[in-house]
């Protein structure tokens, strides 16, 4: 009885390899997979990188399972030496490659396990292979655009550059640190902490999906300590914030006032699209929130009448608030630049954010009596989870009732008028 090998998987390609069709996929770099009909099992994987591993696909009669096993990677000769440094497994031509399948075919029809006589570990990714992959089929699938082209930033500014070519199971604690102390020492300590952060999640995506084995971030410390913020506007400093937005571009002026009179968040703000716009509400879609479902935010009599001033001014449709320049919409760090400039203008004693807005009015609306419970509900904030079960009762009209005693409470503060 001959070996027990696989054939091509479900969704694996089957296609006659020869040095021409490689050299066209090393050339494509589009990473997949193919097997060859001329040898058993024997295939190729094709890295986004271009380069390329031979594998055997084969079963255990003893395990009783599928395995394989990554025996070299391809070159040709003029590749070889400069190949032969830089990856683990033996560089191969194709014909050697197909000679080491059929060699390995042949323990296995001995009734011994090729895995077991070949001292060749698996192919692995790069940590640049292993960012992408994250990105693509975690960040921008289960996290929002802004935060998916965040964590795109962070890794191609900082980390990428550091270590991106080098193996993800080979990336060591010692480079991490150095990585995050290059970063504090520029200036930059909280990015240091968001970078630790994002690296935690790559790795360990990565072990969830079985690419690697360990985490070199476990165990770190935070680079730089974070102050809790805990700043709410006094009913003064509502005001004179209020009073400088005149001096303000209309798209920023707009943007702050709608986050004085809706309580979310600036990014929510800034994505807002007509099509979002029932009479008198806004309805967030699940892929623009933070907490991934539909969010339903009712407008105030004062929210309505500055919707209508924002369309007045814009230069296009289709956002509530583009950037008078492009068209596009506008960073949230426009917001948070605009934010910090105001401490010095308006004497403030310490830096101002947008989320900072975001806590007054859930403070204010708290000392005007309302439960916390509804206040989360306005704010977006998830409920808990026994709430989110059985609960499936909205509060739409107290939320309403709410945000419009408060839009009362800071037409007072600001003037009638609201400009």
């Amino acid at each position: 009885m001959g070996p027990v090998t696989m054939g091509a998987s479900v969704g694996m390609a089957s296609l006659r390899l020869s040095d021409r069709v490689l050299r066209r996929l090393q050339t494509e770099a589009r990473a997949c997979e193919y097997t060859d009909p001329n040898v058993a099992g024997f295939g190729v994987r094709v890295f986004s990188t271009g380069r390329i591993s031979f594998f055997l696909r084969y079963y255990a009669p003893v395990e009783q399972q599928e395995k394989r096993v990554t025996f070299g990677y391809y070159c040709t000769p003029d590749q070889k030496q400069r190949l032969r440094s830089s990856v683990r497994l033996p560089p191969l031509s194709l014909a050697e490659a197909r000679d080491k399948a059929k060699e390995l075919l042949g323990i296995l029809a001995t009734g011994s396990d090729p895995d077991g006589k070949t001292q060749e570990a698996p192919a692995s990714l790069t940590f640049t292979e292993l960012a992408n992959q994250y990105l693509q089929r975690h960040a921008r699938l289960k996290k929002r655009p802004a935060s998916a082209r965040e964590d795109a930033r962070i890794l191609n500014r900082d980390v990428l550059p550091c270590f991106g070519s080098e193996a993800a199971t080979e990336v060591s604690v010692q480079q991490v640190v150095e990585l995050l102390d290059r970063i504090v020492d520029r200036g930059s300590p909280i990015m240091a902490n968001r970078t630790l952060a994002l690296l935690r999640k790559v790795f360990n995506w990565g072990r969830s999906r079985g690419v690697i084995e360990s985490n070199p971030t476990w165990g770190l410390e935070q680079p730089a300590s974070e102050k809790v913020r805990d700043r709410v506007f006094t009913t003064d400093e509502i005001s004179v914030f209020w009073g400088h937005l005149r001096s303000q571009t209309p798209v920023v002026a707009s943007a702050f006032r709608l986050l004085f009179l809706t309580m979310q968040r600036a990014g929510e703000i800034l994505a807002i699209r007509d099509s979002w716009f029932g009479d008198d509400l806004i309805e967030i879609p699940r892929e623009s929130f933070k907490g991934k479902r539909l969010h339903v935010v009712p407008l105030s009599t004062f929210a309505l009448d500055e919707v209508a001033r924002a369309r007045e001014q814009r230069v296009s449709s289709g956002l509530l608030l583009p950037s008078p320049r492009t068209g596009r919409q506008i960073s949230s760090d426009v917001l948070a630049k605009a934010a910090r400039r105001y401490r010095d203008k308006l004497d403030f004693d310490s830096p101002v954010t947008p989320h900072d807005i975001r806590r007054t009015v859930f403070t204010r609306l708290a000392k005007m009596g309302y439960e916390e419970g509804l206040l989360h509900r306005i704010a977006g904030h998830a409920p808990e989870r026994l709430s989110r079960t059985y609960n499936r009762y909205a509060y739409l009209e107290e939320r309403r009732e709410a945000l419009e005693t408060w839009a009362t409470e800071l037409r007072r503060i600001v003037g009638a008028d609201g400009r």
